[in-house]
């Protein structure tokens, strides 16, 4: 039984550790946390990971983030967390539930939102790096890479 005790107090400890910053493999700028993954979802996949690790498909509201992670995300597309799939041409941060007029700032490819590539419907938006961080929309079901946001010391789920 003291085994088990000791045990709890150590994952206690480590949940409080990491709580205050960025936890390892995530990058830290203007107060919030990145994470730039590795493996590769398609969009509601992307979702679901970025909630399992305790936070967001990133949500860009500025210029100067979208530089950051432009900066950050190369040479990969990465899905971010906007998606007119509920309603075609009402384009939401989808987390937050806030619309994108509402933001006040986009960054498109030229002649996007396109919202169909032969025939599919484009609902869910990818950040192209290789084009200054230029947003593109995209099938849902294409596998990318994505990023997730949270609040820089957000709690961290372990198990």
């Amino acid at each position: 039984m003291f085994k088990v005790i000791i045990l709890i107090l150590t994952v206690g400890t480590v949940k409080a550790g990491l709580s205050a910053g960025c936890p390892d493999g995530w990058l830290t700028h203007g107060g919030m946390c990145y994470l730039f993954s590795h493996g590769r979802e398609d969009w509601p996949g992307s979702y679901e990971m970025c909630k399992i690790m305790g936070g967001q498909l990133v949500e860009i509201e500025s210029a100067a983030e979208n530089n950051y992670i432009e900066l950050q995300a190369k040479p990969s597309n990465y899905w971010i967390g906007l998606s007119d799939d509920s309603e075609e041409g009402s384009w939401v941060w989808m987390s937050s539930q806030t619309p994108l007029a509402a933001t006040y700032y986009t960054n498109w490819f030229r002649n996007e939102p396109s919202r169909f590539i032969d025939g599919e419907p484009e609902n869910c938006v990818e950040m192209y790096t290789h084009l200054g961080g230029e947003w593109n929309d995209a099938p849902c079901t294409n596998f990318k890479n994505y990023i997730c946001e949270k609040a820089l010391g957000s709690s961290v789920i372990i198990g």
